[in-house]
């Protein structure tokens, strides 16, 4: 399902064909109703660029499910109906959909909508599969960590493990509780792996020297910061491309077979070694 941010102006379309011919047909009167997440509902414009095309500008100011109707009225009679999806901001592609058409050899435009539905679907599946995403946030925010199970004490000092940091702009750390207040820690400490940021990679970790960031057992670390990555690394682009090739060619194999073959049915494997490698070095490890 395509993701689109709050506040962007996405067009919908819908197209129309007389069944006995095939060809693209224009009916009396096409109408678009949009239903928001606070299931109010809105009529936007309907143009009609084309024979049989139909479309409509939407203005997202909405997080959640958005569900559409197009009715046909008049010389033809027709209903199609569909949703996407509003987040704030919305989860990035890892690859462009002319990427994944090029490696596809997909020259049309007749199944650009599944072309999307699966580079956000093998995107999602790099998040899950690495346990991290690879975009960064546009704006600071903050997450409270608890310190179980994440300081490590390293020959420098107690390392403080936080999850992806993209960049030091508006990077504030606090220690304390939502019931006692919070103490900026605005010296004393260092943040790595050494430029990190430099290579396009995130920091992971905060560093004090021999002094432990927590005293009592309820204190936690709060940080303020821009998460995510700096920017999408070349592997995982070419493992969201390998795993949206194969999510788009599966209709070809909804048994999950490609035919028989000389040796008999050739079935489509569980998993790809080459997207396997490709994710490998960047799955987040877990601590026990």
């Amino acid at each position: 399902m395509t993701v689109y941010n709050v506040g962007s102006l996405p067009t919908i379309f819908t197209y129309l064909t007389d069944q006995s011919t095939g060809l693209p047909v224009n009916t009396t009167t096409m109408t678009l109703v949009v239903t928001k997440p606070d299931l109010t509902t809105s009529t936007p414009t309907v143009t009609n660029p084309a024979t049989g095309t139909y479309a409509a500008t939407v203005s997202v100011d909405q997080a959640g499910t958005w569900t559409y109707v197009w009715t046909g009225s008049g010389t033809y009679v027709a209903v199609d109906e569909g949703q996407f999806t509003t987040s704030s901001p919305a989860p990035l592609w890892y690859a462009t959909a002319v990427e994944l058409k090029n490696r596809l050899n997909v020259q049309d435009t007749a199944r650009d909508g599944e072309v999307r539905d699966a580079l956000e679907t093998a995107s999602r599946d790099v998040e899950r599969d690495t346990g991290r995403r690879f975009y960064l946030d546009p704006g600071a925010s903050q997450r409270v960590f608890n310190p179980r199970n994440r300081q490590v004490n390293t020959a420098e000092g107690m390392r403080f493990l936080v999850d992806d940091i993209g960049s030091t702009q508006g990077l504030i750390v606090e220690v304390g509780t939502t019931l006692t207040g919070w103490s900026v820690v605005t010296t004393g400490y260092e943040y790595g792996p050494d430029n990190a940021l430099a290579r396009g990679e995130p920091i992971t970790w905060l560093l004090r020297a021999y002094i432990p960031w927590v005293y009592y057992p309820l204190q936690r670390v709060r940080v303020t910061a821009q998460w995510g990555w700096p920017s999408v690394p070349p592997q995982i682009k070419t493992a969201t491309l390998i795993r949206a090739a194969r999510l788009f060619k599966r209709r070809e194999s909804p048994d999950g077979t490609l035919g028989a073959g000389d040796f008999g049915v050739i079935r489509v494997g569980r998993f790809d070694p080459d997207y396997d490698s490709l994710i490998q070095p960047f799955i987040l490890p877990g601590f026990g």
